[in-house]
């Protein structure tokens, strides 16, 4: 079984995986520079704005994508919690959601609730092909909708309550995508 699956029981072990995920983030930045990203499905002018989440550190690559579209390229952008988007949200239909979430977790798949009412949905994870059947029946609906998902390189990091690979990952993406 491989050491990110395992549970970490000495703090040798835990400092010994925190190292060799801070050794790998060179090669991972690299991965990312180098990551096809998805042609996008939007026309120019199409959307009136997009929406970015995300829970815990994803929610930093929200607000940086909202930041850099907003400042930088004048597209009207903002970062919101997620818990604002389990009401309705207005102009949805015209709207891009944003969802940045390293494994899909439960929090973060209330605003894949209902991906067909955006003119688009993307997802950034590091789970695009998870094994258990909610977390597939989110990405199968987004899928469905026209939505896109892209793989964060790095995979869910287990064993360790710090995640390092994904949250770096994840920033150099929004990064991309802005």
């Amino acid at each position: 079984m491989p050491v990110e699956r395992r549970t970490v029981r000495s703090g040798s072990h835990a400092r010994a995986l925190l190292a060799r995920r801070i050794r790998s983030a060179p090669q991972l930045i690299a991965r990312v520079a180098r990551q096809r990203l998805p042609a996008l499905p939007l026309l120019p002018g199409a959307a009136r704005r997009v929406v970015a989440t995300g829970i815990g550190s994803s929610a930093a690559q929200a607000a940086l994508l909202a930041h850099l579209l907003s400042e930088q390229h004048e597209v009207e952008a903002r970062a919101v919690p997620t818990g604002a988007l389990l009401t309705p949200w207005r102009g949805a239909e015209r709207d891009v959601l944003v969802v940045f979430s390293q494994g899909l977790s439960p929090n973060a798949r209330l605003a894949l609730h209902d991906p067909q009412r955006w003119l688009l949905v993307i997802v950034v994870t590091a789970v695009p092909r998870p094994r258990d059947a909610a977390r597939r029946q989110a990405l199968a609906a987004v899928r469905r909708a026209g939505g896109v998902v892209i793989a964060v390189p790095g995979g869910a990091e287990r064993g360790l309550l710090l995640r390092v690979a994904g949250p770096l990952a994840a920033t150099a993406l929004s990064l991309r995508l802005a």
